[in-house]
């Protein structure tokens, strides 16, 4: 196949030549035809009658090409080709005002844009004498719109994108004046392969990753980020190792094989994957021999094959697996070895992901996908070398060029799909590991303590988190002696977590236990269950969200938010840290009157203990109590719907004052909406209360509300119930409780509520009414 048949070819008027065919599209011009010229071949042109504005040059009819270049194949050597050029791509071809252009000129033009083409009639005789460039603009501008008016070009301070504009309506040519006046379109400009420029910040990718890039940013980190540093045992890249390593270039050659490390310290990497539905290759009491001395390629994963070659092209000799370096089937083992997970990552000197790899048999070192047009590619001179410089343009998909960054294309919006996100495992991982090294879907790129960074924007260092909505740098050891307001990196911890999914929900304070074991300072009377220990109350006060299709699950204390498979949040009211002593209280500059008494209602903790699973601190726990003394109250139980549907659940109780009502969160959404379901069923009482759209549905159910804590403008509690009985509302028979002679009744959560103090105005003072608590008893209580 000659190069003329293949699309844009370089040379000649043939017919498969872009002159060629533009110099046919003239000749439609001038006959005033209507002839479909949609077949000319890859670059197709359209042609459709002008508007009545249009210049007489056009004589009734206009042509507007669409450039659609076929997609581009792999090369052997990692380097693109494109399909409609040589098998080398050559540069576009230049008239001589593309010729002066060059990143550097463009970037130089800091207050008016570079004028180009002096008409887009101008533009258009260009395109048909051959130059490329201004094919390449007049491809991608709506033509309908551009008139006699002058051509600008100009590169993006920011994200060094270069902008094409056609002026309608010209006066001084400004870019950043144009967003009414001008058509323009946006180009990506990127380094072609291989080439250097530092007035382009962004490089075209290989098919496979640029392990020099991977290796500079690894010693950028290590050399210059203090803050990752500090997240290790030591500022050295040799570490502890630990308890078993892969080998992975032994001596003599040979296939990996495990070793144990006896006390020896080096670099090592470790390995942050989705087990996925298919196991991954473990060891085992069965294996464990054969595996010291050989792990057979054959039996080897794909992920596992590439984690070992990027451990090597990074220049490491050992590499930990969870699967490989931890004995699976041996329960004292396991324990051991997951207690020491913080330390395993953190001590790494970077960890590997491949993230989008579902299992280990996905692997992640593929050909990366290419982009869906073909780039333009174009020859240039260096402005201050004077040397020739090779870069590529491609169309941008997007509106305008500011809408662009790294976090907001469509590139990173692909690798926001990873099932990275999605398991629970991975969360501490990513969230313990000083640096990270991704292998995406389109490209390789890094997150430590201090940025993230881009294969394709290797040297550039940007803020902002890749697998999760909080930022590395904002993971920090807890502070003990500050106020309980700076811990709470630990609930935003939590509240990410638990939308996370876990293949057993027993795992639930398992899988985020390395990360308690760091922020708490790996002492484990500091935290109790999911919740620091010197923060209890606020670490009672979790919200559980809607169920959705998932069945409810409870294992270990009800009071934890680590006994229930569901996300959470934590309730942020705003505490009351006035002294008992004081009748008024502050806040956004009101004075309010609350009685000494209401300022007491909190529950006061008595004490608190689990009984661990295991040998883990952190880990799961098989039961739990925490001794309070508390004020409880019984509340009715209503359900409201709102003009969404959305289900809603209120409680109401009495007081001096009449009728209290409050908002009540079950921990079981299922349960209580099956509950409403069968009291409806059984002609439930429904009063509407704005329209036949919104509705209370009195269930004549009652629960026990325990007051925890009281705020500047509210209370907040739990909903509970006595651990020997069915639960509430069940429909088996209920036995009368066995008599408990025990000082502390036990009662198990079922869910959160809150509520508001009313209050009345006298003069410049807010006077709060009592709320019903202040009528009841002090009562022992353990919670289960």
């Amino acid at each position: 196949m000659s190069p003329s048949s293949k699309g844009l070819s370089r040379g000649g008027d043939g017919e498969g030549s872009s002159t060629g065919r533009f110099r046919r599209m003239f000749t439609l011009f001038k006959k005033n035809s209507t002839v479909d010229v949609t077949k000319t071949g890859p670059q197709r042109a359209q042609v459709t009658k002008s508007p009545p504005h249009r210049s007489p040059k056009y004589k009734g009819f206009m042509v507007r090409p669409v450039l659609i270049p076929k997609p581009m194949v792999p090369r052997q050597d990692g380097a693109y080709s494109w399909t409609s050029r040589e098998n080398d791509p050559r540069p576009m071809k230049l008239c001589s005002i593309c010729q002066a252009l060059s990143p550097a000129t463009l970037s130089l033009s800091k207050s008016e844009s570079v004028r180009h083409q002096p008409s887009f009639s101008a533009l258009y005789e260009s395109a048909i004498g051959g130059c490329e460039m201004c094919l390449m603009f007049m491809d991608f501008t709506e033509v309908e719109r551009c008139g006699e008016a002058p051509c600008f070009v100009e590169q993006d301070d920011w994200m060094g994108d270069i902008t094409f504009a056609v002026a309608t309506d010209f006066d001084k040519g400004h870019m950043s004046e144009m967003n009414r006046n001008y058509t323009r379109v946006a180009f990506r400009l990127s380094s072609y392969l291989g080439a250097i420029d530092e007035s382009v910040s962004r490089c075209e990718l290989y098919l496979l990753p640029t392990w020099k890039i991977a290796r500079r940013w690894i010693d950028d980190c290590v050399d210059n980020h203090a803050s990752c540093a500090l997240s290790t045992d030591s500022t050295s890249l040799s570490q502890l190792l630990p308890t078993r390593v892969i080998n992975v270039s032994p001596e003599g050659g040979g296939e990996p094989h495990l070793w144990i490390s006896g006390g020896h310290r080096a670099a090592y990497v470790t390995l942050s994957h989705c087990w996925g539905h298919i196991k991954p290759l473990v060891t085992d009491s069965s294996t464990l021999a054969q595996y010291l001395v050989a792990i057979p390629s054959s039996k080897t994963p794909r992920t596992f094959q590439d984690v070992i070659t990027a451990t090597r092209e990074l220049g490491f000799k050992y590499l930990w697996i969870d699967s490989l370096c931890i004995v699976q089937d041996s329960t004292e083992d396991w324990e051991r070895e997951y207690t020491k997970m913080a330390q395993i990552y953190r001590n790494s000197v970077v960890t590997l992901s491949g993230s989008t790899a579902t299992d280990s048999t996905m692997g992640f070192l593929h050909p990366r996908a290419i982009p869906e047009r073909a780039p333009y590619l174009w020859e240039y001179k260096d402005a201050k070398t004077n040397l020739v410089q090779r870069a590529t343009l491609q169309r941008r998909l997007r509106g305008f060029v500011h809408q662009f960054e790294p976090y907001d294309n469509e590139l990173v919006d692909e690798e926001s799909k990873s099932p990275l996100n999605k398991r629970g495992w991975i969360f501490q991982e990513y969230l313990l590991s000083p640096r990270l090294l991704f292998f995406g879907h389109y490209r390789m790129y890094w997150e430590c303590s201090r940025c993230a960074r881009f294969e394709d924007y290797p040297n550039d260092k940007f803020e902002g988190s890749t697998h999760s909505s909080i930022a590395k740098r904002k993971i920090h050891k807890i502070d003990f002696s500050k106020e309980p307001y700076y811990w709470d990196i630990w609930y935003q911890t939590v509240e990410e977590y638990t939308t996370r999914k876990l293949t057993n929900p027993r795992d639930r304070l398992s899988a985020l236990s390395g990360i308690a074991q760091w922020m708490c300072g790996g002492e484990n009377d500091r935290y109790v269950a999911g919740i620091i220990r010197q923060d209890l109350v606020q670490g009672l006060m979790w919200i559980a969200g809607s169920s959705g299709s998932q069945p409810f699950t409870c294992h270990g204390p009800s009071w934890s938010w680590g006994s229930i498979n569901h996300p959470v949040i934590f309730s942020r009211y705003t505490k009351l840290h006035s002294s008992s002593s004081s009748d008024y209280l502050t806040e956004r500059g009101r004075r309010e009157l609350m009685s000494a008494d209401s300022k007491k209602l909190g529950a006061r903790i008595k004490d608190v203990a689990v009984k661990l699973k295991g040998l883990n601190p952190f880990g799961e726990v098989s039961s739990g109590s925490i001794k309070l003394e508390g004020k409880v109250v019984k509340a009715q139980v209503t359900r409201s719907t709102g003009i969404q549907d959305e289900e809603k659940f209120e409680i109401d109780f009495l007081s001096k004052q009449g009728t209290y009502s409050g908002k009540f969160g079950p921990d079981d959404w299922q349960r209580w909406s099956k509950l409403v379901s069968t009291k409806k069923s059984h002609g439930a009482r429904i009063q509407n209360i704005k329209s036949p759209l919104q509705g209370r549905t009195e269930l004549d159910v009652v629960i026990e509300c325990l007051v925890v804590d009281v705020g500047y403008s509210s209370w907040v509690g739990l909903a509970i119930e006595p651990s020997g009985l069915p639960h509430i509302g069940d429909q088996a028979s209920v036995q009368e409780a066995s008599q408990d002679t025990a000082l502390y009744k036990r009662y198990r959560r079922v869910g959160f509520i809150s509520g508001s103090f009313r209050s009345t105005m006298e003069t410049n003072i807010t006077e709060r009414d009592e709320v019903p608590f202040d009528d009841a008893t002090w009562k022992p209580i353990e919670l289960v």
